[in-house]
Formats: structure tokens, sequence, C-alpha cells
């Protein structure tokens, strides 16, 4: 849709159009991080076979700790915009006074808020992780 189009559109539809492409922007973070993850994993497998073949080979692969974190970054922002828009949908929900819509928006917000709680304690094991090796 064209600029001018988007500008003759009511400002509520406007504004529903923009929370969805940030939306889209989320997603193409999040699919960023699987990548960066699935990167990290795959130099894994990298480094379990020359360990079993030939170590010094090891030594030219990429360490995995600073993908993991970047990944899980990544994650963690996308996650926060997610639960700061459920967070939005619940209040507005409340606005209307629609008590199925208000049930449906809190668990909703609920369940990305426990989404979002996990992945800080996947990024705190990570970073416990990497301390607990460097200190062997």
């Amino acid at each position: 849709m064209s600029e001018k189009g988007i500008q003759s559109l009511p400002a509520d539809v406007t504004r529903q159009l923009q929370v969805l492409t940030r939306s889209q922007w989320f997603i193409m973070v999040t699919v960023c991080a699987i990548l960066l993850s699935y990167y990290s994993v795959s130099l894994m497998k990298q480094k379990l076979v020359c360990t079993a073949t030939d170590p010094a080979l090891c030594k030219c692969l990429p360490e995995t700790l600073p993908i993991q974190t970047f990944s899980s970054i990544l994650i963690l922002l996308a996650l926060t915009f997610y639960v700061g828009l459920s967070g939005k949908t619940v209040c507005q929900a409340k606005q209307q006074g629609n008590p199925k819509q208000i049930h449906t928006s809190s668990l909703n917000h609920t369940a990305n808020l426990l989404v979002l709680i996990a992945g800080m304690i996947r990024f705190g094991l990570l970073i416990a992780q990497d301390r607990a090796e460097s200190s062997l």
C-alpha cells in the first residue's frame, strides 16, 4: 500500500498497522536469533568431531558463547516487545469491559511473561555456565 493510501486510513487503523509492522520486525529478530542458535549448534558439532579426531583443528573454530549470548539477547528483546504488547492488550480489554476478552488477554499476557522469565533464566544459565567453565 502506498504512503498516501496509508495516510488516508483512520488513525486507529494506522496505529494497528504500525503495531503489525513492529511485530513483523520482531519476528525477523527472532528468526535471526534462531539462525544464530543453529549456527552455534553446528559449531559445537564441528568441535566435537575435531576434538575426537584432531584437537589442533578446534583452535580455528570460533567460540560459541558470544554467538549464543547475542542470540539470547535478541530473543529477550523480542520477548520484551511481545510482553509489552500483550500488556497493552490487557489494558484495552479492561477499558472495553468485556470479561471474556479480559480473561483471554490476561492469560495471554501471563503466558508471555512466563516465556520471558524462562528466557531470562536460560540467559542466566548461559552466563553462569561460562563463568563456571572459565574458573576451571
